[in-house]
This record gives structure tokens, C-alpha cells and sequence, in this order.
């Protein structure tokens, strides 16, 4: 049941602490992926919460998993969680796409079939059926 009032969460474990990263919700887990922080330099913290017991999990990272990034954005369909652009370390925007299998965790990096996206950061993606939706965002010179 949804209320209108907010309440702090008891956490028995925690997350890194983190800023600019992307979580999507499958099933009873929300998934937190990259960004940046104290504990969290280079991006690359994959976890999990379980919204039934309120406690964090480290995901493992299988597959051709994505470099570090922060101010990426990320959607999930079905089983998998896409993630998308971004911001290395070295502060290069990103065009990359990823998707992850979120019952196995391999994740895969997917080619455009025409013409992939400019490179972007701070955008929003979400799906609408099969389809993908990406939405404005910064190349660092102009917004998209």
C-alpha cells in the first residue's frame, strides 16, 4: 500500500555511498549501477537492495560488463536492465549501450543497427513496449 508519507528506511547493510548513478526496480530488487562517490570512484558498483528484507547485496560483474561511468541513465524491460552513455573518469561522454540479465547477471555490449546515438550524458531513457526511448541529455558543449 502507497502512502503519501515518507519514512527512513531501517538498512541492516548499506551501499556505497554514491551520486549520479542509475537504479531500475525488477521484481522485489532495485538495482543501483556506477556513479560516484566516497567508496565509489570509478563507477563500477554494481548492488542490489531486496525491498522484501531491506538489505543490500554486492551483484557480481559477468560478461562484457560496462567501464566505470556516472550521469548514465538506464531502463529495464522484462529480465534485463539497459544502461546507457554517461561519463568515464577521464570525463569523455559515452555512447555505449549495455544490457544486463538481471536472473543471471552477464551483462552484453549491444551494437546499433543505423546510426547510434551522440555521445550524451545527464539524459532519460525508458521503454514503451519493445521500444527504447532516449531523451535530451549534455555532450558537455550543448544540450541534446
Amino acid at each position: 500500500c502507497m502512502s503519501q508519507n515518507w519514512e527512513k528506511m531501517h538498512e541492516p547493510t548499506r551501499s556505497p555511498s554514491r551520486c549520479a548513478h542509475t537504479a531500475v526496480v525488477h521484481k522485489h530488487w532495485m538495482y543501483v549501477f556506477g556513479g560516484r562517490g566516497t567508496r565509489v570512484t570509478s563507477g563500477l558498483s554494481f548492488d542490489r537492495f531486496s525491498l522484501e528484507t531491506c538489505m543490500w547485496h554486492p551483484v557480481p560483474l559477468r560478461g562484457f560488463a560496462p567501464g566505470g561511468r556516472f550521469l548514465h541513465t538506464a531502463a529495464c524491460h522484462g529480465d534485463t536492465m539497459f544502461i546507457f552513455g554517461g561519463m568515464n573518469d577521464r570525463t569523455e561522454c559515452l555512447s555505449e549501450l549495455f544490457m544486463c540479465n538481471l536472473i543471471t547477471h552477464v551483462w552484453h555490449g549491444l551494437e546499433a543497427r543505423d546510426a547510434r546515438p551522440a555521445p550524451r550524458m545527464r539524459s532519460i531513457m525508458c521503454m514503451h513496449g519493445c521500444k527504447m526511448l532516449l531523451f535530451g541529455g549534455s555532450d558537455r558543449q550543448q544540450v541534446l
